[in-house]
């Protein structure tokens, strides 16, 4: 399909519309958190945020096209809101004041000046949020833009099963940390003392399920832009997974969990035995003799 300027320049600006949507949120809930001296409730907003680009983009396809929508735009739309959703939930189920990132980040960002303090919050942590999430929601945006061939490809399948795999395996490996998180601390009630960290089901096998799930769920997403290739933008799309991958085994993500509690003896014993991403057969644990 050949497209003219005009129609490339309609679909660029059709794509920043949600964009702007999505920045009205990021922009409320800095108000909300500078009001509450709390900013890490950017974490919750942000699974909110493709929720509403995504939902935007295919509010506007209906509205504006001649055809009827196309079930592809619908997928990624009810896939991407399936993850964002939970994402937020969890996070919001499981907030307990600031969190211990931004803390690091107010030590990093001081000034005696307060408006400049509250320039370099909004900045780089709303702003740069907000950016990095625009970026990354390319490829479902992409899809509800420019798919019209209705027919279903192996893409499409694949692109699908890659991720309801990955929601599963993120969305499991956080109700099992939730879980051992309430044994834990009902022992430590009763006067017991278990291990620190979960080490059981996924987090026997990987470190970080729920960003290894995260990271697959985008990769799903990827392939379902090669269902249909009108105008070979879906090349591009590959953009939202590498992204995704970026931040959260190299950057954001297992870096900054790392860093935090390498230092700990248990810590540095699972991780000798466990993957750090991937999952993996364990290691066996180590055993000590004690010489008599």
């Amino acid at each position: 399909m050949n497209l003219s300027p005009i129609e490339l320049l309609t679909g660029t600006l059709w794509y920043w519309l949600p964009a702007f949507c999505a920045w009205a949120m990021f922009h409320v809930t800095y108000l909300i958190g500078k009001s509450k001296d709390e900013y890490s409730l950017i974490d919750i907003a942000w699974g909110m945020g493709f929720v509403i680009q995504t939902s935007v983009q295919l509010l506007i396809l209906y509205f504006t096209s001649t055809d009827s929508l196309n079930w592809r735009a619908i997928c990624v739309t009810i896939c991407v809101a399936a993850w964002g959703l939970r994402l937020s939930w969890h996070i919001g189920l499981n907030h307990e004041g600031e969190d211990w990132r931004y803390v690091i980040l107010r030590k990093r960002f001081h000034d005696d000046d307060p408006e400049i303090f509250q320039k370099k919050i909004y900045r780089y942590i709303f702003m740069l949020q907000w950016a990095l999430m625009t970026l990354a929601c390319y490829s479902p945006c992409n899809i509800i833009i420019w798919s019209t061939n209705n027919n279903v490809t192996i893409f499409d399948i694949l692109g699908v099963s890659i991720f309801l795999f990955g929601f599963f395996f993120e969305a499991i490996g956080d109700h099992q940390l939730n879980k051992y998180r309430e044994k834990r601390d009902l022992a430590a009630r009763n006067g017991m003392k278990m291990e620190r960290y979960c080490k059981e089901g996924l987090w026997a096998y990987t470190r970080h399920p729920n960003y290894f799930g995260e990271v697959v769920v985008w990769w799903g997403i990827f392939l379902l832009s090669f269902g249909n290739n009108p105008n070979g933008f879906c090349y591009f799309s590959i953009l939202s997974p590498i992204l995704m991958n970026y931040l959260l085994r190299y950057r954001s993500g297992v870096p900054f969990l790392e860093k935090k509690h390498m230092k700990d003896p248990e810590f540095q014993e699972y991780a000798s035995r466990v993957s750090p991403f991937i999952p993996w057969i364990p290691k066996p644990k180590k055993v000590t003799s004690k010489s008599e």
